[in-house]
């Protein structure tokens, strides 16, 4: 796999880096990402279903990368995740995007954020720091150990950025919008009814889509997995998340 065949930008290039001191499944799933994107683009040109099927396999394999890494470092109810399961995998990025709609300060602020990357005992780490009026920065550690509060004493549940994704997405419910995006893989794989398997959108627009989905969720696995700290906003998207998952578990869910 060559990095330099992916369209990525040179920041996302040197997350690669970060995601190949991750070890075991993290690891193997983020690397797998990588390997469907890159032959998603070179089958562009060849056969649009095959590699718009890589790409989608290729947001589910990072996807997974960031279930086993929260796994891993024992956030509570992590193991509710079902990395085999396309509508958890599917609508980690939906839900993320809608979460970030309400925590981007640069929407209502002067305050910037932005990513950068150090060296820690010879390792690239992904870091966040907000950049602050008068020059002054806040750099929080773990990166993402902050908590998004509805008041002083009840945590915000981000139910009206869920909402408003899901009717920009033609739904009234988030829970229906990440069934919808489980089904799409069906649709270029299998006949259904009279029809055949096909994808008819541009799909060099849709490779591009996704390319930026994958960096981003490699982004956040960066955010994520070297911390050893667990970070309240972490926990506190994954309990909401599984709260608005279409499909749940009583129980835990293996994986091997």
């Amino acid at each position: 796999m060559d990095i330099e065949n992916i369209p990525f930008s040179e920041f996302d290039k040197q997350v690669f880096g970060c995601i190949n001191t991750a070890t075991g499944i993290v690891k193997c799933s983020a690397i797998s990402s990588y390997i469907h994107l890159e032959k998603a683009w070179q089958l562009s040109g060849i056969d649009a279903e095959m590699s718009l099927f890589r790409a989608i396999t290729a947001e589910e394999e990072m996807a997974t990368a960031i279930f086993i890494a929260l796994r891993n470092l024992r956030y509570t109810n992590a193991k509710r995740l079902n990395p085999k399961n396309h509508v958890h995998k599917q609508g980690l990025y939906p839900f993320c995007t809608a979460v970030w709609n309400f925590l981007d300060p640069s929407r209502t602020s002067d305050i910037k954020v932005k990513l950068y990357i150090i060296k820690e005992s010879e390792k690239p780490r992904v870091k966040l720091r907000f950049l602050l009026p008068e020059n002054m920065t806040l750099t929080p550690e773990p990166p993402l150990n902050q908590k998004a509060m509805q008041d002083d004493s009840n945590s915000y549940k981000f139910e009206q950025e869920l909402k408003d994704y899901a009717e920009e997405k033609g739904v009234d419910t988030i829970q229906k919008h990440l069934t919808e995006l489980s089904k799409l893989r069906n649709t270029i794989l299998y006949a259904h009814n009279n029809t055949l398997p096909s994808f008819r959108g541009e799909i060099k627009t849709e490779l591009k889509k996704k390319t930026k989905i994958i960096a981003n969720l490699a982004r956040l696995l960066c955010l994520i997995f070297p911390y050893k700290d667990k970070s309240s906003l972490v926990q506190q998207c994954l309990d909401i998340y599984l709260n608005e998952l279409p499909i749940k578990y009583s129980k835990t869910c293996t994986y091997k």
